[in-house]
Formats: C-alpha cells, sequence, structure tokens
C-alpha cells in the first residue's frame, strides 16, 4: 500500500473485505493519518467489491496457465500485471493503461516490428476527451446490465430498525457430513440500524446472546429473512401440511379414475386346453 501512494498519491476511498490485514489497528491508522476512507464488505458479501472479485478471477486464470510451479507465482505476476493493464475493455473501449496516461506503451517483451509501427504514428492522445468517451461507454453498459439483471425480479422485503430477523448460517459442515440437513439460518438478531444500499447494522438481543462474544456486524439483504415466533411457526406448518394433504387427496383421485389393466394370456397359447 506505501508503494502505491508513493506512486500515484493517497486515494480517497478503499473497499476491502473483513480480513484481518485490514481490520488490524495499522492500517486503520494509516487510512486516518491520510485522510482514506476505509470502506469494508458486509459478511460473506464479497459482490460488494465486484470489480477486485472479478479482477482476481482473471488473475487466478492466468496464474493457472503461466506458472510452471506453484511457487514460482511472483516472477510471473509482472508480466501478468502489464497484460491486463494493456488489454481492451469493451466497455472503456480503450486500456487502462491508456485511459491512466494516455499513450499506448512498448511492448512487454520489446517487440522491434510493433514498437517500430509505435514510434511512426501519433501515439499521444486527448487524454479528457478519452476519459469522458469512456465514462459515457461506462454508463451504457451499466444501465444494459442493470436493465437485463432486473427483468424477472421480484420486490425485495423491507426491513425497519428494531425488527427481529434470521441471519443465513455460513458454516459449511464438517468434513465427510451432509450438509442437507444443517440449519440454514441462525438468530434471532435484532436490526439498529438501517444502512445504504440494503445494509443492515444487526446485534445479539442481550436476553438472548448465543455465543460468550457478544455478536454486532453488517448483513445483506439477501442474506435475511423475517424472524418468525412460534406460534407463528406453528400456523405456518399446519397450513403446509393441509395443503400436502389437500394435494395428496387429489393424486389419489387421479389414481382412481386410471383404468384397470386387463392382463391377457399370449396368443400362443390359445391352440392348447
Amino acid at each position: 500500500m506505501e508503494d502505491i501512494i508513493a506512486i500515484f498519491g493517497p486515494m480517497v476511498r478503499i473497499v476491502s473485505d473483513r480480513g484481518t490485514a485490514f481490520t488490524g489497528k495499522e492500517f486503520e491508522q494509516m487510512c486516518k493519518a491520510r485522510n482514506i476512507i476505509h470502506v469494508r464488505n458486509a459478511t460473506a458479501t464479497p459482490r460488494a467489491n465486484g470489480q477486485c472479485e472479478r479482477l482476481n478471477r482473471t488473475i487466478l486464470s492466468m496464474l493457472t496457465t503461466t506458472c510452471k510451479e506453484e511457487d514460482d507465482w511472483d516472477k510471473v505476476i509482472g508480466r501478468i500485471q502489464w497484460s491486463i493493464n494493456n488489454a481492451f475493455n469493451k466497455a472503456t473501449k480503450s486500456t487502462p493503461f491508456t485511459l491512466m496516461f494516455g499513450f499506448i506503451p512498448r511492448t512487454y517483451d520489446g517487440d522491434a516490428v510493433q514498437d517500430e509501427v509505435l514510434s511512426t504514428q501519433n501515439n499521444a492522445c486527448d487524454i479528457l476527451q478519452l476519459r469522458a468517451r469512456a465514462l459515457e461507454s461506462i454508463v451504457a453498459e451499466q444501465k444494459k446490465m442493470q436493465d437485463y439483471h432486473n427483468q424477472g425480479r421480484i420486490k425485495v422485503p423491507t426491513f425497519t430498525t428494531g425488527d427481529l430477523v434470521m441471519i443465513q448460517r455460513q458454516t459449511t459442515g464438517q468434513p465427510g457430513e451432509s450438509k442437507k440437513m444443517l440449519v440454514k439460518y441462525k438468530g434471532p438478531y435484532v436490526i439498529t440500524e438501517v444502512l445504504p444500499n440494503d445494509r443492515f447494522r444487526v446485534q445479539d438481543l442481550p436476553e438472548i446472546q448465543r455465543t460468550q462474544r457478544f455478536y454486532e456486524g453488517v448483513v445483506a439483504l439477501d442474506q435475511m429473512k423475517m424472524y418468525m415466533n412460534s406460534g407463528s411457526d406453528s400456523c405456518e406448518e399446519e397450513e403446509d401440511s393441509n395443503q400436502e394433504d389437500e394435494e395428496m387427496e387429489k393424486e389419489e383421485d387421479k389414481t382412481d379414475q386410471r383404468p384397470i389393466r386387463v392382463r391377457r394370456k399370449p396368443n400362443k397359447f390359445e391352440d392348447f386346453v
């Protein structure tokens, strides 16, 4: 981080997960000293930092095809970085390097033919105009992806401060243990604050603390559901059982209406008494 700041200067905001490298006191002091806003993702919500996760997927794919040995990844990471920075992007209609510095760099391996072509061309460009066109293209692509994503989406539930909710469990179970019968949600928890972008701050109920450590965290909307008390649960179970009985009766009626198969002997046995 210090090397990046030394080249490009302090960033305005850093978006990270909740790993120990980003929750430590030293990292927080660095952000505070340079007036950097540190935003941490909600628990088990990597898509909140989707650009980073998407790039990590590309880097991993390139490492698996480039490295001959697992321990050699640091020897090829520079070449991979150069390749990604100079790859044409569909959304921006340009490359990250050109948008940053305003010109097309030489090839990584020093290709004499391509370098000669670049030297004869007007390699410089209006970087402000180039970034403006890239911004327009990005906005258009985002609108297209938003329309595609929202097709057929239902209205999301709404929660307010004080609601009791259940949170989706992130445990994967023990090795060799079936995960089909594991409890899917844990709780209840109480919502203490409604945050932007469908995020909620939740904490343990004072009278129902399940662990020795008091829990408090930020959870995404799609990982929560409303907590129903035992009375409501029993009513729901009764309605579900009644509905299942009705469906079974309908299936039995359909079975009764089917014609009974008449078994007949083969024709070759008609000549025998």
